[in-house]
């Protein structure tokens, strides 16, 4: 397990104010990548922050926590969950192994117009935890969020 950040008693994270919903509107945020682009790239970093993990799994993901890093879009949970890449569990979400691959694949340029690179999803990762220009929302975190039961891994 490689930790994006160390675990304390509270942690502040950052979340932006809405997904991009065109290239102008990634633009007019300060992005440098189109829409799909930074989109995907959000929502792994997103799922990479609830697993507080630069390798994901199946682990659960808190459903408060990831719904916040995901600026509050529904719409993106949905999305995933209709394409059965995301199931949700008792307390929150977990990704299927085709959600295992599908981010894998847009990592490798696999997945069309909304292939991603490494380094846009750290830049994510570096916004919700630390914040910017871009993720300027912060909120405080216990632990807890990231504290699985065993027999819910």
């Amino acid at each position: 397990m490689t930790a994006i950040f160390p675990l304390q008693n509270d942690v502040t994270l950052h979340r932006s104010n809405s997904y991009p919903t065109s290239n102008a509107h990634a633009e007019e945020m300060g992005l440098t990548g189109t829409k799909n682009k930074e989109v995907r790239a959000l929502t792994i970093a997103a799922f990479r922050v609830a697993q507080n993990n630069s390798q994901l799994s199946t682990v659960i993901m808190n459903r408060d926590l990831l719904l916040f890093l995901l600026a509050n879009s529904d719409t993106a949970l949905k999305y995933w969950i209709e394409k059965r890449r995301l199931i949700e569990v008792l307390g929150g979400y977990r990704l299927t192994p085709d959600g295992l691959t599908e981010c894998q694949n847009t990592l490798l340029g696999l997945s069309g117009a909304y292939s991603t690179t490494e380094q846009k999803v750290q830049e994510w990762q570096e916004r919700m935890v630390s914040g910017d220009r871009v993720a300027c929302n912060p909120h405080q975190f216990s632990s807890a969020y990231w504290n699985v039961a065993p027999e819910f891994r």
